[in-house]
């Protein structure tokens, strides 16, 4: 039997509010099931041990999903053969991939596996005057390709695969593969080579990533940039993401990189955030910004945005925000309100 639950007014929303954050309260329906969908509970189990780097757990979770046979038994495969590589089981990773094609030919998760059986060829990174040219090279010719090279090429790197995903609720954001044709036939081998360059070398990273988000680069190879930008924690990124974040560029971009920064920064980038809402005079910008300091869990900078808020608009997107949060701050606030 299902249960029927009505949300409105304070809801103790938890970590979905990351979920939640990207409109303004609505009561909604929200269904539960007796339990989950089989294998459900097992990928959630199998994405939390990727995340924590844990391979031998994820693979046992993995092979549960995929005797399921459910809806992400496709996913499950690629993410098994992925731990494997990890564990630096070539052959067994490789077998996992064999097995994906042989169980789900139409998957997409059939090109990723792909890139994890690349075993004898490798993504040359070329940066010249902060722009990138990559290429495919054979192991055997690595040795002898450096000689040649000016001071500006970044060793040889073996391709990388795509992101371990992060499991629903976990308030993280999620790398989306994009399916949708860029314009560009190499603009999945840039991003990979773009993930290993700044595995390799923050630093030098950091310019060929403003450069491809100056330029006329297709906007999904902009938007997995900004995400490899924000895996990096180091403080040269984060400023980095911060003057996105606070810049006049591609508005899909700053909104993208407010919700970055308060993902990997937590309450730390609400002095950022506010700033951006005081000085943007574009709802959309303002309504990002709360957003994104939803996700950080910041009710009293929330708080005190709303007693300042003129906008009957955005003071209603402001408190619909802090209704959905489990927050003293919060629901004092809402108390206030109601007086």
């Amino acid at each position: 039997m299902k249960h029927w639950i009505l949300l409105a007014g304070l809801a103790s929303a938890g970590c979905a509010h990351v979920a939640l954050a990207a409109g303004p309260l609505q009561p909604a329906i929200l269904i539960t099931e007796p339990g989950a969908p089989a294998g459900e509970d097992d990928y959630t189990a199998g994405t939390k041990a990727m995340n924590e780097q844990r391979w031998q757990d994820s693979i046992a979770s993995f092979d549960k999903v995929i005797a399921a046979k459910g809806s992400k038994a496709d996913a499950a495969f690629y993410w098994k053969a992925y731990a494997l590589n990890k564990l630096g089981r070539r052959d067994d990773s490789a077998a996992t991939c064999s097995a994906l094609r042989g169980e789900y030919p139409k998957s997409t998760w059939n090109k990723d596996c792909a890139a994890l059986g690349i075993s004898s060829g490798h993504v040359r990174v070329v940066v010249k005057n902060g722009k990138t040219s990559t290429s495919m090279s054979s192991s055997s010719s690595s040795s002898s390709s450096s000689s040649s090279d000016d001071e500006n090429t970044i060793a040889i790197v073996p391709p990388v695969p795509p992101m371990p995903p992060v499991p629903a609720g976990e308030g993280a954001y999620v790398y989306k593969r994009d399916r949708r044709s860029t314009g560009d036939p190499d603009a999945d081998l840039k991003i990979l080579a773009l993930n290993s360059l700044m595995n390799q070398d923050a630093n030098r990273a950091i310019p060929v990533i403003r450069d491809l988000l100056r330029g006329n680069q297709p906007e999904s190879v902009k938007r997995q940039a900004l995400f490899v930008l924000g895996q990096n924690k180091s403080p040269e990124c984060q400023t980095l993401l911060r003057e996105i974040a606070l810049g006049k560029q591609d508005p899909e971009l700053q909104r993208q990189a407010m919700q970055t920064l308060a993902i990997t920064q937590g309450k730390k980038a609400n002095d950022t955030l506010a700033d951006v809402y005081r000085q943007s005079s574009d709802p959309k910008t303002k309504r990002a910004a709360v957003s994104a300091m939803f996700i950080s869990g910041d009710a009293q900078k929330l708080v005190e945005l709303a007693r300042g808020e003129k906008d009957l608009d955005l003071k209603r997107q402001i408190v619909s925000q802090l209704a959905l949060m489990n927050d003293k701050v919060a629901q004092d606030y809402m108390l206030e309100l109601l007086r």
